[in-house]
Formats: C-alpha cells, structure tokens, sequence
C-alpha cells in the first residue's frame, strides 16, 4: 500500500491538486471508455486488467509528469498570488511551499526535466486490439 493523503477543499493548495488529478482524467479517459467497451461480463477480465496496468505502466511517466508540471506552474501562480516572498511563515504560504518541495521532488522522480514523447502509447482496447 502506497502513501495515501487527504488534501482539504478548504486548504489552500486544493486548486492546484484540481488540476493535476484533472490532468490524468483527460489523459486517460479515453482510453477508459473503450476499456469499458472492450468489457464483457464474465470473460476476460484478468488480460483486460493486466492490459490496462501495462498500458499505465507504459504511460507513467508522460501522465505523471504532464500532471506534476500543471500543479507546480499552478502552485507558484499560488504564491504570488499570496505574496509569499513577503509572507512565507504565514500558514497559506507554508503550506504552498511545502507542496511546492512535493511536487518538485515528484518532478525529479519521474525525471521530468528530459523531453516527454509527444502522446500516449495507443490504448490497448480499440476495438480489436485485445482477443479472448
């Protein structure tokens, strides 16, 4: 079990975490919908779970690092917007660096600085791509 957190509508970075979680949703529902084409009750489900975390797999690092690069120009848009230059011991700004240090350090994980591909891999589960 990974790390699990729980980020406040009420705290302040929510906005930013908005936009990173919305990154993976447009990155990934298309894909998402066909899987749920591809899906017949009772069959396959185990090679459709397996194709779909191999597709991820493959797609980790361009869906990490797109979402990890919005948060963090979201992030300092934050701090500048609260003057944490100026106010960095307030609470808010605190809490925005804090997040800021995450992110990067999430950026340098997944090695972000290197160029990304231009797009997915194709999804596994257009139709015909995947057989029982």
């Amino acid at each position: 079990m990974g790390v699990k957190y729980f980020i406040s509508r009420d705290d302040v970075t929510f906005p930013c975490v908005e936009v990173h979680e919305g990154s993976h949703v447009l990155d990934i529902e298309a894909c998402c919908a066909e899987l749920g084409k591809a899906y017949v009750p009772g069959g396959g489900v185990a090679t459709l779970r397996l194709a779909w975390h191999a597709w991820i797999a493959e797609n980790l690092r361009y869906v990490e690092c797109r979402a990890y690069q919005l948060q963090n120009h979201c992030l300092y848009r934050l701090k500048r917007e609260h003057d944490c230059i100026l106010h960095y011991k307030t609470p808010k700004c605190k809490a925005i660096n804090k997040m800021i240090c995450e992110v990067e350090d999430w950026l340098k994980h997944f090695n972000c600085s290197k160029p990304l591909p231009k797009s997915l891999t194709p999804c596994p589960f257009e139709e015909g791509a995947i057989s029982f």
